[in-house]
């Protein structure tokens, strides 16, 4: 059984049309359509709709597990409650406590919070808040084999054009906030002022640093020693994930 195959299996499960599982899911309509029919698999940011609709990634994938998140996981956006109720009333195989929940179906998972946290790849956004909305599921070993603490870590979502080739807007990151300040030439996580940006850092022997955008319509940034002590890193990206 495939990814749309098991995605039949959970649309017939709670009794909904293909349109409203488009609704439910917040994935579009045409997108869905090809899932179902197997013509391309899903992205990490369609995986996430999906496990915020309460669907077990591990079971989406590999149809291990359960099919169904705990209540409480259910996605809590637009119609929430009918979304809620479904699940809760159709579902024989939603895990009823957050222990069980932990046991049976996350034990090879870790959950990351995601921060709506408008991260500008252009010019920078203004950071009114920094809430965490949700939460994104990785295995434990793949995070495991990259060194990477879970309580370290979160998502979010990158925002504009100037890391184009490299990260897009909308494509999910993942950040290591424990690394706070540059230590290699990576892709970091700065806030300058009310602005929060992703950009590539290269360091020089004079102390100063390089703002890089992978995008050649922007210019690089120089930033002098005595500037560099002050910058404010929120953290490393360590992953991205986007849609072809």
């Amino acid at each position: 059984m495939n990814v749309g195959e098991r995605l039949k299996e959970w649309r017939a499960k709670i009794g909904v049309s293909q349109k409203e599982a488009s609704s439910i899911t917040g994935v579009s309509f045409s997108t869905y359509q090809n899932y179902e029919m197997d013509i391309s698999p899903p992205g990490a940011k369609s995986l996430q709709c999906f496990w915020q609709a309460g669907i077990s990634i591990d079971w989406l994938l590999s149809g291990e597990g359960e099919m169904f998140l705990e209540k409480s996981l259910v996605y809590q956006g637009k119609d929430s409650a009918a979304i809620h109720h479904q699940i809760s009333e159709k579902s024989a195989h939603v895990v009823s406590s957050k222990n069980e929940h932990k046991e049976s179906l996350w034990q090879d998972f870790e959950l990351v919070p995601y921060y709506d946290m408008e991260i500008s790849a252009g010019h920078g956004s203004f950071v009114d808040q920094q809430l965490t909305t949700g939460y994104i599921a990785f295995r434990k070993d793949w995070l495991q084999q990259r060194n990477l603490q879970a309580s370290n870590l979160i998502t979010t979502t990158g925002r504009g054009d100037s890391m184009e080739k490299t990260i897009y807007h909308g494509d999910l990151l993942l950040i290591d906030k424990s690394i706070n300040r540059i230590i290699d030439d990576s892709i970091y996580v700065l806030r300058i002022g009310s602005h929060t940006i992703i950009k590539r850092i290269q360091q020089s022997f004079d102390g100063s640093l390089t703002i890089i955008s992978d995008n050649e319509i922007y210019a690089k940034q120089i930033i002098r020693p005595e500037q560099a002590e002050d910058l404010d890193v929120v953290g490393r990206v360590k992953w991205y994930g986007h849609e072809i």
